[in-house]
Parts: C-alpha cells; structure tokens; sequence
C-alpha cells in the first residue's frame, strides 16, 4: 500500500509512445507507484489492508507490472529482497511478541518527503500471553504471563 518511494522519475533514452501521447527522447518522466498502488480498477478497495488480494484463489490478481514498490527494469532498487526479508522478518519478531493496536481516535496518514513514512502512528503495545510447559517429570504445569500494556512510545525509550 506504501511503497518507500511515492515518486520516481525516468529519463526516455529514444522517442517513444505513452498511450497516445508522444514522449521525446531526453523527455523526464514522472510516476508515482503509490498511485499505481491506489488504482481502484486494478486493486478493489485499495485503501484496504487485504493480502489475500495476492492469493492464487483470489479471482481479480493485480497484474504483476502493477505492484512497483522498488520501481522495475535496470533501474529497479538491488535492496528490494533484502528489504522484503528484513520486513518479513520485523514483523514476525513483532507479532509474535506483542499485539500492536492503534490508539483510539488516531488516524494514519503518509507524510510524504523522500520517503513515504506513517504520520501520526500512535500505538498501544500489548505483551501476547505466553505459555511455558515445564518439560520435566510430566507435570504439565503452565504458566501464562498476563498481558502487560505499554504505550509504543515507552518501549521505543527503552529500547524494548
């Protein structure tokens, strides 16, 4: 939905065609992947966080060309799979420990500067309950550790 870059620019090496529109070469070109990303026609309900939209059973799949994040062709950013898998791999290590939940009353919006960033992206941290099975002489015991809220701001001071 945010893709890092919400403006690229290309250079036309030859004269081309865009639509019917004639781009001289030498011409700069301008576009925008967070409106490519925002297409109703090609994402339904595109401010919608849906990675379902994605799946092989989804009948309406975006074409590839349509989803942009790190540009494409020669020009396309060499960081883009090591930034899906340190994505990935944030999220994961996030999700897994606490339930991340907007603050009441907050609306998210894209600021919008070299790179697109979340503006007025406050939440509350929640601790997920975590069960430990003792392993030996079968008792079974368990022990849940409640839920402990934390406000996002505070485990960012403390480097938690």
């Amino acid at each position: 939905m945010y893709p890092p870059a919400w403006m690229l620019t290309r250079i036309a090496t030859t004269d081309t065609h865009l639509g019917r529109h004639l781009i001289p070469a030498g011409s700069t070109i301008a576009y925008s992947p967070y409106l490519l990303h925002h297409r109703p026609d090609l994402y339904p309900d595109p401010d919608r966080f849906d990675p379902d939209r994605w799946a092989d059973e989804h009948t309406a799949t975006p074409p590839r060309e349509a989803l942009i994040p790190f540009g494409s062709g020669a020009r396309k950013c060499v960081g883009d799979v090591f930034a899906i898998t340190e994505a990935t791999l944030a999220l994961a290590t996030l999700a897994a420990r606490w339930h991340l939940q907007l603050l009441p009353g907050r609306h998210v919006h894209p600021a919008r500067a070299v790179l697109l960033h979340p503006r007025g992206l406050r939440m509350r941290a929640t601790a997920r309950s975590v069960s430990h099975r003792s392993s030996g002489a079968g008792t079974g015991a368990s022990v849940d550790h409640e839920p402990n809220q934390r406000n996002y701001s505070d485990l960012w001071r403390r480097g938690q």
